[in-house]
């Protein structure tokens, strides 16, 4: 299965939210799926790499403190990761798409990939959206 993760943090980047998607991602990957992750560049750190069997992508914001978000840096991430997250959508092509976060990370970006790539939403409790392919 190819499962694409979106959240404006992930370690070392951010806190509780980035960790547990780092954990969710590493098992998803050490079970055999494929897996990726959209997430915020922070100064230092690769735009691209490949760590315990996960991609990781890296889009350029404005954030400025790598263990707290403010809500512009938020906004910032929302409109960075649209055009990202389309071109991963089209290449990648996942099966299913895990956005962490309502806001920032299920706004724009995962409504014009659920829109090209024939994705539906599907809401869960703790501030995360799965949305699953066709």
């Amino acid at each position: 299965m190819k499962i694409l993760m979106i959240n404006y943090e992930y370690p070392p980047v951010g806190g509780g939210g980035g960790n547990a998607m780092k954990n969710i991602a590493e098992r998803l990957a050490a079970k055999g799926e494929s897996v990726v992750v959209l997430t915020s560049h922070f100064r230092g750190l690769p735009h691209r790499s490949h760590e315990s069997g996960v991609e990781i992508l890296r889009v350029p914001t404005l954030r400025r403190m790598v263990d707290r978000c403010t809500p512009v840096e938020m906004i910032a991430f929302m409109v960075a990761s649209v055009l990202p997250a389309l071109v991963v959508g089209w290449r990648f092509r996942p099966d299913v798409c895990c956005a962490f976060f309502t806001v920032p990370s299920t706004g724009r970006p995962i409504d014009e990939l659920a829109a090209t790539n024939s994705l539906r939403r599907v809401a869960t409790r703790r501030r995360c959206s799965w949305i699953l392919g066709r």
